[in-house]
């Protein structure tokens, strides 16, 4: 029977010691270096969040299934359709040409079926006129784990092809 008594004051003291951790595993004694984590953690998150938002390129992000889950400023931009609009659709949905979609999606499949990188050249009318893009496709995965999606970042060539 003491041997049991023994064992629950233990269980209970491992008990104690785990809820008196937080979710960085620091003593809750230790909240100025908690703190100074989450705090690093935002800036961290805010920085790559400007940087993105104020990058010239377009950056995307597809699903498996090619429906945009996000769009820098940039897209809006190029394509005079409103951010909004492109999140959960495909580039069908959003009627862009037919024969780019059909290149885009060649593209991306092999992305997702293969796991490297493509880089693809093609011409977009913008409501400016036509532009010449250039597209690097990347698969992402998270954790190790099978490829999630894919990150798009294309660039305005214009200028360089002329």
């Amino acid at each position: 029977m003491a041997a049991k008594t023994s064992r629950k004051k233990k269980d209970a003291a491992l008990q104690f010691s785990v809820k008196k951790k937080n979710f960085q595993g620091l003593p809750d004694s230790d909240i100025p270096a908690q703190q100074q984590m989450q705090d690093t953690w935002k800036d961290s998150g805010r920085s790559f969040r400007t940087l993105v938002e104020h990058a010239p390129d377009i950056i995307a992000r597809l699903d498996k299934l090619l429906r945009y889950r996000y769009v820098n400023p940039a897209m809006e931009k190029v394509t005079g359709i409103p951010r909004a609009q492109f999140i959960g659709k495909t580039n069908e949905e959003l009627r862009m040409p037919r024969e780019l979609c059909a290149l885009w999606n060649r593209t991306f499949k092999r992305v997702l079926r293969a796991g490297e990188p493509q880089n693809i050249e093609f011409s977009f009318p913008t409501p400016d006129g036509a532009r010449s893009f250039e597209l690097r496709a990347v698969p992402e995965s998270f954790d190790e784990g099978p490829i999630e999606s894919v990150l798009l970042i294309s660039r305005d060539i214009t200028e360089r092809k002329r």
